[in-house]
């Protein structure tokens, strides 16, 4: 069983544009099911430094190369 974690860190001076952006490249490429399953969409940890986002999705039998280009 093969899983891809994605972590993003930002500043919070930037986290109204980073919202944004994200939406928008959620609608232009939505999860695709036949490739990975989500297991954790998006966990967020706040702190004064800053923000962190992890995702986390178990990768399909015999889909981690176009698992991997699509993340």
């Amino acid at each position: 069983m093969v899983y891809i974690m994605t972590t993003a860190i930002y500043p919070l001076s930037v986290a109204d544009d980073v919202g944004k952006k994200f939406l928008e490249v959620a609608k232009k490429f939505p999860p695709d099911r036949s490739l990975a399953k989500t297991i954790v969409q998006a966990a967020v940890k706040a702190t004064t430094e800053g923000i962190t986002v992890i995702a986390l999705n178990e990768v399909k039998p015999g889909k981690v190369v176009e698992a991997l280009e699509r993340t």
